[in-house]
């Protein structure tokens, strides 16, 4: 008899501080929490947010977000909010893999 190897599954569990910056100071950041909020995908945890002021009376959202997975995370996993903002990036970004 024939035995198949089995390899373990490699599983990334990633830990991500994202920075969303909005057009202007009149965008409802409130709602743009729900909108990046709404995004739901296997593996994925919202966690906390703040507001962070960045000039000119504009705050940008910073949320962290858990995500664990066997595929690679990218960011337009998350962000499905292009109209509302001017840019969404990963402020801070940690990897651990397990099997």
């Amino acid at each position: 008899m024939e035995k198949k190897s089995e390899k373990p599954v490699l599983v990334a569990k990633s830990s991500i501080l994202l920075d969303v910056k909005p057009w202007d100071d009149e965008t409802d950041m409130g709602q743009l929490e729900v909108c990046v909020c709404s995004v739901q995908l296997d593996g994925l945890v919202w966690g906390g947010s703040q507001l962070v002021p960045v000039g000119y009376d504009i705050r940008k959202l910073q949320i962290s977000v858990w995500w664990r997975t066997t595929r690679q995370f990218t960011i337009t996993d998350v962000t499905n909010t292009k109209s509302r903002v001017t840019k969404i990036r990963a402020a801070q970004f940690h990897n651990d893999y397990c099997h």
